[in-house]
C-alpha cells in the first residue's frame, strides 16, 4: 500500500469532512463569504461538496459497496442538518440541501459505477466486447 493511499488520503478525506462540518455549522463571516463570493448559491455548495466527497470515498474504499458508502454520506448530510435545526444560531435545517446532498452522491456512485462496468468490457477482447455492445442492441 502506497504512503498516499495508507495515510495521506484518509488524511485529505477527514479535513475535507471537518471543513464541510465547520463551513455548515459556522454561523459567522467565513460561511458568509463562500456562501456570497466564492459559490454561487447553497444548493450548488452541497452539490460540490458530496461530489467531492463521493470521489474521496470512492478512491479510499474502491472495493466498497457504493449503497454503504451512500449510507454513510446519508447518515453525514442528515446529520448536519439536524446539527444545524438545534443550533439557533443563524443556521437552519433545510431537508432540500440533504436531497441535494444525496443527488449529487448518487450521480456520482452511478457514474463510477458505469465507468467501471464498461473498464470491465473493454478488458474483453475489443472484438468480444463491441459484438456484445452491439448484439445487445439489436436485441
Amino acid at each position: 500500500m502506497t504512503a498516499a493511499r495508507q495515510f495521506i488520503l484518509p488524511m485529505a478525506f477527514c479535513l475535507m469532512v471537518a471543513s464541510i462540518l465547520f463551513l455548515a455549522l459556522e454561523p459567522g463571516y467565513v460561511g458568509g463569504v463562500i456562501e456570497e463570493e466564492l459559490i454561487a448559491g447553497d444548493k450548488e455548495q452541497h452539490l460540490l461538496a458530496f461530489t467531492g466527497l463521493s470521489v474521496f470515498a470512492i478512491v479510499l474504499w474502491p472495493s466498497a459497496s457504493p449503497l454503504l458508502l451512500w449510507t454513510g454520506l446519508f447518515v453525514f448530510g442528515g446529520t448536519i442538518e439536524l446539527l444545524q435545526g438545534g443550533m439557533n444560531l443563524g443556521r437552519e435545517a433545510d431537508w432540500t440541501d440533504l436531497y441535494h446532498d444525496m443527488l449529487a452522491t448518487t450521480v456520482t456512485l452511478a457514474l463510477v459505477c458505469a465507468a467501471r462496468i464498461v473498464a470491465e468490457r473493454i478488458s474483453l477482447h475489443p472484438r468480444e466486447w463491441l459484438g456484445n455492445l452491439i448484439g445487445s442492441r439489436h436485441a
